[in-house]
């Protein structure tokens, strides 16, 4: 499938978010949808990931991951975003800080949508 085809699927995934969970929703609608740059695909820990203005997705994961967990992904990132990890982080290990964010709050989609984040 194209990069089109998972942009579509994220897209859709927005859109269900704004109807089922419409604080997450309008968090995400705020947030643009760009494929992954491929040398940050290579040290992305997951399909998706945040700067906190865009949400950054290699469309060759996100095909292969079922649509009904769209959502959470979405709101996995948008998390990062509303929890302000980013800009937390400060002079943390990148790697070990979204590690430990990971952790610390990869309770709200299972919550929500009872699933497995991203």
């Amino acid at each position: 499938m194209s990069a089109l085809n998972a942009k579509d699927l994220l897209r859709r995934a927005r859109i269900q978010l704004l109807v089922k969970q419409p604080f997450w929703g309008y968090l995400a609608s705020y947030l643009d949808l760009r494929e992954m740059p491929l040398s940050m695909r290579k040290i992305a820990r997951g399909p998706m990931g945040t700067d906190g203005r865009a949400i950054y997705y290699d469309p060759e994961e996100v095909v292969k991951i079922p649509p009904e967990q769209h959502e959470g992904m979405v709101c996995h990132e948008v998390c990062h975003d509303a929890f302000r990890h980013i800009w937390r982080r400060g002079t943390r290990n990148p790697k070990g800080w979204n590690i430990a964010t990971d952790s610390g709050r990869t309770d709200t989609p299972r919550r929500i949508w009872r699933l497995t984040p991203s």
